[in-house]
């Protein structure tokens, strides 16, 4: 069973006229509709290079790809990384690849690998921006608001100066609970007032977005309204910014 989906973003984004961002953006909400946690990951070269300085794309392809960057909807990579991480990311999470790239010099290099990715890599067909993809419903997706009965305790979360605190498993979690806890928050202002909730799910702690306005994403991924994720001792957990970020503990602090 998959985990999430990866998006190879510029892979999408081209067509034969140039820049069109409406492709990707059809791509996330198809995703998101399917009710899968997605890493949408652009190289920062390829953005800064379609925002800043290529002059002959148009002002709105610019300003709807810096848009989806400003809301979380995609990660740039550092430009370091080479054209395979997302292809790696894929198979080392077991997650499904959004892709029109065939891989072939990488299956050529690793033959033994070629099923894992195949049984990955989902193509994108577009007829005018409306993408088919092959791709099933999240699994999550069927247990939209469940929880187990009398569930309690707590769920332990660090910042990256080593500040701790426990919020209640089931308490709706908002701007003013990180301001009241102990935790530094750089941006605040970017947590809706009632942002996420932690649950339990068959033994699994879970985290839930409550539809904020800026999103929730765990270790890369941003989570879709009311679908319960996963999380792990060690996970990051991104709250309305990426300057948010937070480590959660489900089995209490190390």
């Amino acid at each position: 069973m998959m985990n999430g989906v990866v998006v190879d973003c510029a892979n999408l984004i081209y067509n034969r006229k140039g820049v069109e961002i409406g492709r990707l953006i059809s791509v996330l909400e198809f995703i998101e509709s399917k009710g899968w946690p997605c890493y949408a990951g652009l190289k920062e070269g390829t953005f800064f290079k379609i925002t800043k300085y290529l002059e002959e794309i148009p002002d709105k392809q610019k300003s709807l790809l810096e848009t989806l960057e400003a809301e979380n909807r995609i990660t740039l990579i550092p430009s370091k990384e080479d054209d395979r991480y997302l292809l790696r990311l894929s198979l080392e999470g077991g997650h499904y690849l959004v892709s029109n790239d065939k891989y072939r010099d990488w299956i050529k290099e690793n033959p033994k690998l070629k099923g894992d990715i195949e049984s990955r890599l989902r193509k994108v067909v577009f007829i005018g921006l409306r993408p088919t993809i092959e791709i099933p419903d999240c699994p999550s997706k069927t247990i939209i608001g469940g929880q187990e009965k009398g569930v309690g305790g707590e769920i332990c979360i660090g910042d990256d100066s080593g500040n701790q605190h426990s919020f209640r498993i089931l308490d709706t979690i908002g701007r003013d609970s990180f301001e009241k806890s102990s935790l530094e928050i750089p941006q605040p202002d970017h947590i809706s007032r009632e942002h996420l909730q932690f649950s339990k799910l068959g033994g699994q702690i879970v985290a839930i977005d409550l539809g904020s306005t800026n999103g929730t994403i765990v270790d890369g991924f941003r989570l879709v309204k009311n679908i319960p994720c996963p999380i792990q001792d060690g996970s990051v957990l991104a709250v309305g910014s990426d300057k948010n970020k937070l480590v959660t503990y489900p089995n209490g602090f190390p």
